[in-house]
């Protein structure tokens, strides 16, 4: 039998409804917030093609809708068509992972009740560690709860920090699983436990910074003091809008304002020292895009490190540093300046916790400028020329 447990308590008053297409199949929920697939009044243990087209046909149209019923809907149909468990719709979800970065969250939640009641497979494996960036409350507990069940361990200290991270925002049944994991990926039990897990996961931080010594600490990113903007605000603020409508010379305005432009690509225009932004939105969710801009050295992508270089006349320079030339070193400072140097005047090169990208970027732009800026960014993964619209 199909069902999905609730994410939160709103969902178990959440309305059934039919499949159309699909003739008498219909998605309920029960009282204990599980939505089911019946058809002709029998719950579907495994989708036909036909089935699978149905559903399939349904979920696209419903990605084009903004409205929360129509959210609540997707989730469900993406969660049934999971466990469905055909070689079709597992392929389906994979495709959705890669190309919608705002779907993982539920895709996540659906190859997880996979695992756990139908088979565990590495590729499912691989998409629901780097879920991990992502998922939240919940549908990361499902996530870490389906990890639990390999034996395969995440070996990346990426991955490990994360994993801590999330368990140290979960209430204490979700952050004990957290501990679970981290003990099965470091291969260790926890060293002196506390009396809860969060405690436990204290202790794992202190291992993580012994092990990891060049690795930002695993801790969850805390808003600049004084800062105008929060990130819970403008999170807040930029899930309520979705694609519509954008003015896209004043989205380049934007962007030139913020100073993104120094650094990185988008479209035709930007430079090339930073990670190119023109299919970012394909890569990262709306979230994690913000939170890279406010914690900018929570996460440094590994082909992006920050590196502080030392010359032979005892001078310091810290940034990202990239070749100008076959004798010449390029460094982009925290200050956003670009300083070239001779690499035969080099001494030493190490690494750096700090990034080079600057914080409080967002500083001087107002509310409907962020959602501006946003926008413009994604608009290019759209290839089309559309922005955001209050959502219903």
């Amino acid at each position: 039998m199909f069902f999905v447990s609730s994410t939160n308590a709103e969902d178990s008053k959440m309305f059934s409804f039919n499949v159309p297409d699909l003739k008498e199949g219909k998605i309920q929920i029960d009282e204990k917030g599980r939505y089911h697939l019946f058809v002709q009044n029998v719950a579907v243990e495994r989708l036909s093609d036909s089935q699978f087209a149905a559903m399939r046909q349904y979920d696209e149209a419903l990605q084009k809708k903004t409205d929360k019923k129509s959210k609540q809907k997707s989730r469900a149909l993406v969660v049934a068509i999971a466990r469905s468990g055909s070689a079709k719709s597992l392929l389906y979800l994979h495709e959705q992972f890669e190309t919608y970065s705002e779907r993982r969250n539920n895709v996540a939640e659906g190859l997880s009740y996979y695992a756990r009641e139908k088979k565990l497979r590495d590729s499912d494996w691989r998409l629901l560690v780097r879920s991990l960036n992502v998922v939240e409350g919940k549908q990361a507990e499902e996530v870490i709860d389906a990890l639990l069940r390999f034996r395969r361990r995440a070996n990346k200290a990426q991955w490990i920090r994360q994993l801590i991270i999330i368990g140290l925002s979960l209430e204490e049944k979700g952050a004990s699983k957290a501990v679970k994991l981290v003990e099965h990926w470091m291969g260790r039990k926890t060293v002196k436990p506390t009396e809860s897990a969060k405690g436990d996961l204290g202790i794992w931080q202190k291992v993580f910074a012994k092990r990891y010594p060049d690795a930002p600490p695993a801790a969850l990113p805390v808003d600049a003091k004084k800062s105008k903007w929060k990130y819970n605000r403008l999170h807040a603020i930029l899930s309520k809008h979705q694609y519509d409508q954008i003015d896209l010379e004043q989205g380049k305005k934007i962007f030139t304002k913020a100073s993104c432009i120094k650094c990185h690509r988008l479209g035709e225009e930007g430079e090339k020292i930073g990670p190119n932004l023109t299919t970012i939105s394909r890569k990262m969710q709306r979230k994690e895009i913000l939170k890279a801009i406010l914690f900018p050295s929570h996460f440094i992508p590994e082909e992006y490190p920050t590196t502080t270089l030392e010359t032979k006349g005892g001078k310091t320079y810290t940034g990202m540093m990239g070749a100008s030339g076959p004798e010449v070193l390029l460094i982009l400072g925290l200050d956003g300046k670009k300083v070239f140097i001779k690499k035969k005047d080099v001494k030493n090169i190490v690494p750096n916790k700090i990034s080079a990208m600057p914080e409080k970027l967002l500083e001087e732009l107002s509310q409907e400028e962020i959602i501006q800026l946003f926008g413009y960014i994604q608009s290019f993964t759209k290839q089309k020329t559309i922005g955001f619209h209050k959502q219903k």
